[in-house]
């Protein structure tokens, strides 16, 4: 909070204000691992909690796009937003359904080249919701694709070199959707040849 109030103080010297800014950064990339090392614990016991209520799956995805605009800004990317779906409203965990669309979402923005596109569709497949989001970015090879979803696997050995992270993100965001009922896809024709993300819910009466 004092680090907030301090960043909005307008007589700040701007390269103060970038330390205040970097700072705020690392401390939340820290929060967010705590979290995610939690909800990693809490998978393999059985004990990920969902607090079930109506959920609106069109919002939920236009929050998860806000949270995510400065990296997309950041990196000059294109977001095209498709929600087709006719039907987008289950019985869920609406916060917990956003971390899903926010992890996919910021694993498209780290992956994928500054200027690039990423595409967000909404449909209904089966009686089920369908999120897909294809990015032009990396891509994931062959011998990856399989194990994406395990947790400290992240795109193959060359990208954890290149763009750093655990890969924690996808193997919560399989459980969580699981949870619900769903499941979570990955495709990639290969490395360099970018990647998409569907996540299925089932569409349940509110």
């Amino acid at each position: 909070m004092a680090l907030q109030l301090l960043s909005r103080r307008k007589d700040m010297p701007a390269e103060v204000h970038q330390t205040l800014e970097l700072i705020h950064r690392n401390i939340a990339v820290e929060s967010r691992l705590i979290d995610d090392l939690l909800d990693l614990t809490r998978i393999s016991r059985g004990t990920l909690a969902l607090e079930r209520g109506p959920v609106d799956l069109h919002q939920v995805i236009r929050s998860a796009c806000e949270i995510c605009e400065p990296d997309l800004r950041d990196k000059q990317q294109q977001l095209e937003l498709t929600l087709d779906a006719p039907e987008h409203r289950i019985v869920g965990d609406g916060h917990r359904l956003q971390q899903v669309v926010w992890n996919l979402l910021k694993n498209a923005c780290k992956f994928t080249p500054p200027e690039g596109l990423i595409q967000l569709t909404t449909s209904v497949q089966d009686g089920s919701f369908v999120m897909a989001i294809t990015d032009n970015g990396v891509g994931i090879d062959a011998e990856t694709l399989p194990r994406i979803f395990e947790a400290f696997v992240q795109g193959g050995t060359w990208v954890a070199r290149e763009f750093g992270g655990l890969g924690l993100g996808l193997s919560i965001s399989k459980a969580t959707v699981e949870a619900h009922g769903g499941h979570l896809l990955a495709q990639s024709p290969g490395r360099g040849q970018g990647a998409t993300f569907a996540m299925h819910l089932p569409l349940t009466e509110v």
